[in-house]
């Protein structure tokens, strides 16, 4: 299982809360070993280093109890661009874009190379909406291409959503003029083009 960046700063935050739970211990210790005073004792409120110990002590408990849960939890392991490309539809239809943009980015960097030559392979532009079952299997043969496509259509979206809007037209000119024969394959049974959707999108932007 692979270590995150936020796996990384979980333990970090729970490594200095801890720490400061210690030292607070330690200063408190000091000022409670100080020399009785012989005038009429008044009562105090709770000693700023006991409170910054106990404020540490829960930090620290919760960022452990958030790090155990996100190490035991199952993490997906995805070695095709399919699934990569699945995962980024999910992330981006429930909202989390910036998730969303890391799988699509991860298809990109796989995979643009092999779309490109698919690309290049192609001298006729496949159909849209439904097809033939050979058209289809012709149209899937070209994997790379589709899921490159999509992934950066995905990504542009995305970038959208996040109110990037100069990224988000340079992933939009890159399928219009280095994938404009991918297609998308539609649960509901029918092809569309990410080109065609990224002009679109496009000419609605400012």
């Amino acid at each position: 299982m692979e270590t995150s960046a936020i796996d990384i700063s979980q333990i970090l935050v729970t490594l200095i809360s801890t720490i400061g739970a210690i030292v607070s211990a330690r200063m408190g210790k000091k000022v409670e070993s100080a020399p009785p005073s012989t005038e009429k004792p008044i009562k105090k409120p709770l000693n700023k280093w006991a409170l910054a110990m106990w404020v540490s002590i829960i930090v620290a408990v919760v960022n452990t109890g958030v790090l155990g849960w996100r190490l035991l939890s199952p993490t997906p392991v995805f070695t095709t661009s399919e699934e990569f490309v699945t995962a980024a539809w999910n992330a981006f239809n429930d909202n989390r874009f910036t998730e969303a943009i890391n799988f699509a980015q991860e298809t990109i960097g796989r995979w643009e190379s092999e779309a490109i030559k698919q690309q290049a392979a192609l001298s006729q532009e496949p159909p849209n909406g439904k097809v033939t079952e050979d058209e289809r299997k012709a149209i899937f043969a070209n994997w790379a291409l589709n899921d490159v496509a999509t992934a950066y259509f995905i990504k542009a979206r995305s970038l959208e959503k996040l109110g990037k809007i100069a990224g988000a037209k340079e992933a939009y000119w890159k399928i219009v003029t280095t994938f404009p024969y991918a297609r998308c394959w539609d649960p509901e049974g029918w092809f569309w083009s990410p080109a065609e959707e990224a002009k679109n999108r496009l000419t609605k932007m400012p």
